[in-house]
């Protein structure tokens, strides 16, 4: 479960990975702007993350997170995501979160707002836990604004980037073809 919790700091940064990332220190507006160009709506940003296992409660796995622009207007990005979690040496995906999520950016940041009532958590091998791992995870959803500095993300190859957020594992992020 400790693992499953971390992946809501990855979902979160999605916004930073679609709309905020330029080079690693301060970044302008204007650089904020190009990145977000590089997605405009019906794009999809496709981010991997390797979580590493404890050998005790938390077994290594992969997350991927697939976030698809469906509108835009100004600085305000509303995304259709899903979070899937595949234990390593496994192509199963062992639990799905999907959310409507609205992005706006900031002077500071990226300003990330989860729906709530779209939050919902696919389970397979144990259906029945779904509605109490929802309602887990979206009490557990920041209250108030949640600003992501976009000081943690640098590009690679343009559209391409790396969030790195402390404490947790890099989250390499690309323009789906």
């Amino acid at each position: 479960m400790k693992s499953i919790n971390q992946g809501i700091l990855f979902s979160a940064t999605i916004a930073v990975a679609l709309l905020g990332p330029i080079n690693a220190g301060a970044v302008t507006r204007e650089e904020m702007q190009r990145l977000t160009d590089a997605y405009p709506v019906g794009s999809v940003v496709v981010c991997e993350a390797f979580l590493e296992g404890n050998g005790k409660d938390r077994a290594p796995m992969l997350t991927k997170i697939r976030g698809q622009v469906t509108a835009r207007k100004g600085d305000v990005s509303q995304l259709n995501v899903s979070v899937m979690y595949i234990p390593t040496g496994s192509s199963n995906v062992t639990l799905t979160m999907s959310y409507k999520q609205t992005t706006t950016i900031k002077d500071e940041g990226s300003l990330v707002v989860i729906d709530r009532d779209s939050f919902k958590v696919s389970m397979p091998a144990s259906p029945a836990s779904e509605p109490i791992l929802t309602k887990s995870f979206v009490d557990k959803l920041p209250d108030g604004d949640d600003i992501r500095p976009f000081s943690s993300t640098k590009i690679t190859t343009f559209p391409s980037y790396v969030v790195q957020s402390p404490g947790e594992s890099p989250l390499h992020c690309n323009k789906e073809s």
